[in-house]
């Protein structure tokens, strides 16, 4: 098995996939475009390098999925930087400084920022999005992409150890983190609207607040027309200035509701 360097530097998707599937990770392919998620749901996650090579000569731009493992659980930490408040670094950050620092673990972080922390876990836990600003926790229901895959936000790699380094036990420290709520630890709960009543929306950070107004209302299981209506009243009401006629359509808005749905699925 090779090491972090090796997975991060000139290495093709087949090989690393292979790598993968020789230290215990089942990996599944995905198509490149990231379009077009359910044309492998008909194969299972493998790590029979005879299947890897044949995914992979047929395509060797496959992306590497891997579904998360029922003893893994994933901290995705999402940079956000038209607002600092709702930075998941920022949130692990402030989680750190009032209760200690998390072991060191695997690690990986994608061109845009999102960093993926791996913990080993000895019983469920459940999966929450945006449990705190920025930071989701991840289990086994949820699929990750994995390096050197390169997207349409950027490329993986991994940060100082990568899982076939080792994935560290969750300690005492990081099951407060996945299991407790921003309330049982006093931190700031994620709510786009809070933030807006207090702060308004600037010129140059409009657009960026009514995308995370947008999802935390698709991730609260809103129906599309309400929040489209939400965030037009939104635009209309706290953007200073308010956005003009068409510069906020409703095709826009359809197209990001379908990306948020193929994400989900």
């Amino acid at each position: 098995m090779k090491s972090t360097q090796y997975l991060n530097n000139h290495i093709t998707h087949k090989q690393a996939a292979l790598e993968y599937a020789a230290a215990g990770f089942p990996v599944l392919p995905l198509m490149p475009d990231d379009t077009d998620v359910e044309q492998m749901s008909c194969y299972d996650p493998t790590t029979d390098p005879e299947q890897i090579e044949a995914w992979w000569n047929d395509n060797p731009e496959y992306q590497i999925s891997y579904d998360i493992a029922y003893d893994i659980v994933v901290i995705c930490l999402q940079p956000n930087y038209w607002f600092e408040e709702l930075d998941g670094n920022r949130s692990l950050d402030e989680y750190c400084e009032k209760y200690g620092p998390l072991p060191r673990t695997a690690s990986c972080v994608m061109q845009d920022g999102t960093r993926l922390l791996f913990y080993r876990v000895n019983k469920p836990v459940e999966a929450k999005l945006d449990a705190y600003p920025g930071v989701s926790i991840l289990n086994s229901d949820c699929s990750i992409i994995l390096p050197p895959t390169t997207t349409s936000s950027g490329s993986y790699c991994w940060e100082e150890q990568s899982i076939i380094d080792g994935i560290a036990d969750a300690d005492g420290n990081v099951m407060r983190l996945i299991t407790s709520t921003a309330e049982d630890l006093g931190l700031m709960a994620y709510d786009p609207l809070s933030y807006l009543l207090d702060f308004g929306i600037p010129k140059g950070k409009r657009y960026a607040f009514l995308y995370e107004l947008f999802k935390a209302m698709f991730d609260r299981g809103y129906c599309r027309n309400s929040a489209k209506e939400a965030v037009h009243m939104v635009s209309r009401t706290y953007c200073n200035p308010q956005l003009r006629e068409g510069e906020l359509p409703d095709e826009i808005l359809d197209i990001v509701w379908e990306r948020f749905k193929r994400k989900r699925s």
